[in-house]
C-alpha cells in the first residue's frame, strides 16, 4: 500500500498525464516497436542529448529540409557523396560532435537495412 502512495505522489509532482512525456508514453508511444520507429526514436534520442527538447526539434526540421528523410532505408542505401554533400549543406562547418552524431545515425540507418 505505500508503495501506491509513493507512486502517486511521484506522478502527481512530475505533472501526471498533463505531463508531455507521460501522456506520449501511455497513449501515442508504440505499442509494437518497428524498424522504422526504432530509427526514429534511436535518431531523436542521439540528437536530444546535449541539447534541448525544443532546440534539438528544430533543428532536425532544418535537417529535414537540407535533405534527411527520417527513412532508414533511403540514408542507408545513399552513397558517400550524397551524405557527405547533405552534412555540409547543413553543417557549414561540420563540427565533430555533429559528424559524430550524424555517423552514428548512418550506422544504425544501415544496421536496419540489413536485418
Amino acid at each position: 500500500m505505500k508503495i501506491k502512495l509513493i507512486f502517486d505522489y511521484c506522478f502527481k509532482m512530475i505533472g501526471g498525464e498533463d505531463n508531455h512525456d507521460i501522456y506520449w508514453y501511455l497513449y501515442e508511444c508504440p505499442k509494437t516497436i518497428t524498424r522504422k520507429s526504432f530509427f526514429e526514436s534511436a535518431t531523436w534520442a542521439i540528437w536530444v542529448a546535449g541539447m534541448a527538447r525544443k532546440s534539438a526539434k528544430k533543428f532536425l526540421n532544418r535537417a529535414k529540409e537540407a535533405g534527411f528523410s527520417w527513412s532508414y532505408d533511403e540514408i542507408a542505401s545513399q552513397s558517400k557523396q550524397s551524405w557527405n554533400k547533405f552534412l555540409r549543406k547543413l553543417h557549414n562547418p561540420l563540427r565533430p560532435r555533429a559528424e559524430g552524431k550524424w555517423n552514428a545515425v548512418r550506422k544504425i540507418a544501415k544496421k536496419q537495412l540489413h536485418r
